[in-house]
């Protein structure tokens, strides 16, 4: 691959928005490599440009292909690779679904055209979801307070050992309410938990640094 420059790859499934988006990054004087309606020719230009951002619409069905199964592909070839998921769909599922399939940022495409430089910019540090706010987990699927405080320590960049000692509780028992919050929050793994957690704004209920053994419930 070349060398890594701010080069974006843009796929959309309309020629006119690519314009659009590509004036905008222009005026912001942030190049980009390439402009593609064609998943395919989105990643053969990933694989040849080495780009630091890929902007795509998560959300698009193209026949039976649905263009989030793109955001792996285009991760898997790249590892390096920042995506930014651009849509008009900002619902949760659309949402959850791009960070679960390695997204760093989600805009919606109703937001200030300025919004979509800041991710760009925000999405090397942090996850991201810009103007539009989503529903926390549905009544029959809630995490519960101890989820909820070890997503939080999730958040925060602890590993299972150190979650246990905070709360008391033994790693094996982390591991467990962790397998429970990926299935109800809809990820795979520790990173998009923690962008889960960003995303919703997840903080922790009450200070764990004091916990004892007594009033820890696992």
């Amino acid at each position: 691959m070349e060398e890594r420059h701010g080069k974006i790859v843009l796929l959309d499934l309309h020629p006119i928005w690519l314009d659009s988006v590509r004036e905008v990054l222009d005026e912001m004087g942030m190049s980009v490599a390439a402009a593609t309606t064609v998943p395919q020719e989105a990643l053969d230009a990933i694989a040849r440009l080495a780009p630091r951002y890929f902007v795509l619409d998560p959300a698009v069905r193209d026949g039976e292909s649905n263009w989030l199964r793109v955001i792996g592909e285009a991760v898997a070839l790249d590892p390096q690779l920042t995506v930014i998921a651009f849509s008009e769909s900002g619902d949760a599922e659309t949402v959850r679904g791009a960070f679960a399939a390695g997204a760093a940022a989600f805009v919606v495409k109703t937001a200030n055209k300025s919004d979509i430089g800041a991710a760009l910019r925000l999405a090397q540090t942090t996850a991201i979801h810009v103007a539009r706010s989503l529903p926390p987990a549905s009544d029959n699927e809630s995490l519960t307070r101890r989820e909820l405080e070890i997503l939080q320590l999730v958040a925060e960049g602890h590993s299972n050992a150190v979650i246990g000692r905070k709360l008391w509780l033994a790693e094996q028992t982390v591991k467990f309410h962790l397998s429970n919050v990926y299935r109800k929050i809809g990820v795979q793994n520790r990173t998009a938990a923690a962008r889960w957690a960003e995303l919703h704004g997840v903080s922790s209920l009450e200070a764990t640094e004091t916990r004892s053994p007594q009033n820890s419930v696992a």
